[in-house]
Order: structure tokens, then sequence, then C-alpha cells
């Protein structure tokens, strides 16, 4: 997408297996524009259950955001154990005010990121006049494309009749009772 969207994350884990390979991937490649999504690196971040967020590929913005949002520092990602770990999540712009970009290469992003990831979902959002939404979901490695579709039967609510012929009454157009 050409436009400004929002890029939101949703329960997007890690694999464990696949983390050293993942965070050396990032810490070498996020200041390099020779591929199309690398400048997305520099906004990934991660967190996790048992620690919250980890104090890893984050600015310094970034750490005092979160530690605001949180209450507490992010750990230092050096001294967990990384195997000892439920989940690790992988996150996106901590700053709110900074997830709203243009984030033309989401897809090769997904293509890229589905490869160390075991579920999740990331969904689009166009704050464009296209009001676009795409989403995508991680299953083991593996991603498919998400799009809104109607869901169910139509559903339809009748006027309320009496409610407005009273609103009509007290508008002005009929002369209003006195009460003894």
């Amino acid at each position: 997408m050409g436009y400004e969207t929002e890029l939101q994350f949703t329960e997007v884990i890690l694999d464990k297996k696949h983390f050293r390979e993942f965070r050396t991937y990032v810490e070498k490649n996020r200041d390099n524009d020779s591929q199309g999504f690398h400048y997305m690196l520099g906004y990934v971040y991660l967190g996790t259950n048992e620690h919250g967020y980890l104090d890893w590929n984050l600015s310094s913005s970034g750490k005092k955001y979160l530690r605001w949002l949180s209450g507490e520092r992010p750990t230092p990602i050096d001294s967990i154990d990384i195997d000892a770990l439920e989940y690790i999540f992988v996150e996106f712009c901590p700053i709110e005010e900074e997830s709203v970009g243009k984030w033309d290469e989401s897809e090769a992003f997904i293509d890229w990121l589905s490869s160390y990831c075991i579920s999740g979902q990331i969904i689009q959002i166009s704050w464009e006049g296209d009001g676009a939404i795409v989403g995508w979901e991680f299953n083991r490695g593996r991603y498919r494309e998400l799009r809104m579709a109607p869901v169910g039967n139509w559903r339809s609510r009748r006027p309320n009749i009496k409610l407005a012929q009273r609103r009509k009454a007290h508008k002005g157009g009929g002369k209003q009772k006195e009460t003894p």
C-alpha cells in the first residue's frame, strides 16, 4: 500500500528455535536499505510474559515510552534464558505516534517474518481515503492473507414509530395539552 497505514500485531509469537537467526538478521540488516523492507526492522521489538518488554532493538525514546507504559524498565535481552520462556512476542513500533507510516514493503516484511513465527496476526489499516484493511495470519513458518468478508445473515431493525411520533409532536407541530 502506498498510503499512510498502521500495522497492528496480535499475538505474533517467535519460534524460540529460530530466535538466534531472527536476532542476528535484524541486528545485521536494520540499517541496510538495500532490501526494501529492512527499514521496518528498526521498529521491531520483543516482549515476554515472564519479563515484560525486552531491551533490544529499542531507541531511547522507545525505551522511555515502554517504561512509562508498563511501569518497568525493559529487561536486558542478554540477562534472560530464552529457552526458559513460554513465548516471545514480536511487536511493532513501541511509540504509538510512529506506528502510522508508509509501510510500502509490508508484504515483503510479512513474507520474511513468517519464517520465524509460529502464530499470530498482523493487520494493516489504511488511514487514507480508501480505508483498506488487509491482514496476515502466521502458522508455524507459513502465512496466509486475511481479508474482511461478510459473516452471517443480514439483520434489520424497524424504526420505533411511537418514539418518532412523540418527537414530531414535541417539535411544535402539534399543540400540547395543558394539565390542570
